[in-house]
């Protein structure tokens, strides 16, 4: 995809007769198809400058802080480099460079708030219009335009019952058509299809990677959440384009939107249930494992759902496993969804300790952080607690005496968790005592 992306740059600046060269930032080559990625996410070079963004792609890009001007820096080199580019290929359109008082944010937030927000209200009905009509530059447009009130942090779109989602929805699934050659099916839907403007494969997927993606940024409005769970046509539409695995992209864009729905999904009212999970179960072993782990921790929270999550294999615990040493925000959350599935069956507490490296990722993780002064109280409690419970299966208790000493240790050094460790080295000594009589 960067290959992809990065020829296609070159030759876009070639004909304008440039080279295209790649500057550096921090000390190492900037990554310019990520770059693109994150101001297009975010509605384009424009919205981004608009709204003060520019901190929170140097954050996506990970630049180092020692960087002190990479705000800057990075806008600048967008805006010689790839605003163009942005204009003709994200937006459909071909633009002169903009003045440099375009750049520059509105300096008053009243104003820039009344400029945004009054679109919003004045072109839903043009946008139900495009959606409706099939004209491709008039889709093109209201892609464009919910692509860009779906990124604004200012004002929130929220969706309301004006007929919108509906049809945006009704298009959605003519693309879904389209690309998993559903013709005959189409045409049974729609009689007067004469009509329509014949919309390629290749268009078709694209339109549709555009449309989860502004499905994903509605999702991450609190007051959005609701209408989009409700609307059950969407919501099946979500879950069966995200367990065919079409595309990278439309996977990525729509794990987000389930876990955002996630803490309002009852797995057992969802009769895909099984295939919605062993999906996360590819992602989590995939370059979205990050997003899957708490995807699956907020799957874990509405009540009933661990009883369907024990269902998992014992490939799930071994993931998991992996992230107890990681140092990253990934490393709670898969600790808190050991923590719900360590209080479940017996069997899946034997799945969870016997996963490689799992015990021995807990007692490193509360050696390394319990016996800090800066210790991070909730990480050591929740380990502390996972051992505990899974102590409660006997067929397994062996397995955690390599790690008696380690235990002892800490529990003999840290109050704030020794009553639970407690608990683990009575278990532990009871096993030893029965083995020697």
């Amino acid at each position: 995809m960067a290959d992809e992306f990065l020829k296609s740059l070159s030759k876009f600046h070639q004909q304008k007769g440039e080279t295209l060269k790649i500057p550096q930032i921090g000390g190492r080559e900037l990554d310019i198809h990520l770059l693109y990625k994150e101001v297009t996410e975010r509605g384009g070079f424009q919205q981004v400058s608009n709204s003060k963004l520019w901190k929170e792609i140097v954050s996506a890009l990970k630049i180092p802080s020692s960087c002190t001007s990479a705000s800057y820096t990075l806008r600048n080199h967008y805006q010689r480099l790839l605003f163009q580019f942005e204009q003709q290929n994200f937006f459909g359109k071909t633009t002169p460079p903009i003045a440099q008082s375009a750049l520059e944010p509105t300096a008053s937030k009243f104003s820039k708030r009344i400029r945004l927000s009054a679109p919003m209200l004045s072109d839903t009905r043009r946008i139900i219009l495009a959606f409706e009509s099939h004209h491709l530059r008039e889709v093109c447009w209201a892609l464009n335009t919910l692509l860009l009130f779906s990124c604004n942090t200012v004002h929130c779109y929220t969706l309301e019952a004006n007929g919108l989602l509906e049809c945006f929805v009704k298009y959605m699934q003519v693309l879904c058509r389209k690309i998993w050659h559903e013709e005959a099916a189409a045409k049974k839907r729609m009689r007067d299809a004469g009509r329509f403007e014949e919309v390629t494969e290749e268009t078709a997927l694209e339109q549709l990677k555009t449309m989860t993606l502004v499905v994903r940024n509605l999702s991450m409005h609190r007051s959005n959440e609701i209408p989009m769970f409700k609307h059950a046509e969407l919501f099946d539409l979500v879950l069966k384009l995200f367990t065919g695995l079409m595309d990278r992209e439309i996977t990525g864009n729509l794990l987000e939107v389930i876990s955002s729905l996630a803490k309002h999904i009852f797995l057992k009212d969802v009769a895909g249930w099984r295939d919605l999970l062993a999906t996360l179960m590819d992602c989590l072993q995939s370059s979205l494992a990050e997003q899957t782990i708490e995807c699956f921790r907020k799957l874990s929270l509405p009540l009933g759902n661990e009883e369907m999550l024990e269902f998992l294999p014992d490939e799930f615990y071994s993931e998991l496993a992996k992230w107890l040493s990681s140092p990253s925000p990934a490393r709670e959350a898969v600790l808190e969804i050991l923590c719900t599935m360590s209080d479940q069956s017996l069997s899946t507490r034997v799945k969870i300790t016997q996963a490689p490296r799992c015990l021995e990722g807990l007692v490193a993780l509360l050696s390394s952080v319990s016996l800090s002064e800066d210790g991070d109280d909730k990480q050591a409690k929740m380990a502390a607690l996972i051992l505990s419970n899974l102590t409660a299966a006997p067929s397994t208790c062996h397995l955690f005496r390599p790690y008696e000493r380690q235990i002892l240790l800490v529990a003999a050094t840290d109050e704030r968790i020794s009553g639970f460790l407690a608990c683990v080295l009575h278990e532990i000594h009871d096993l030893s005592t029965a083995i020697k009589s």
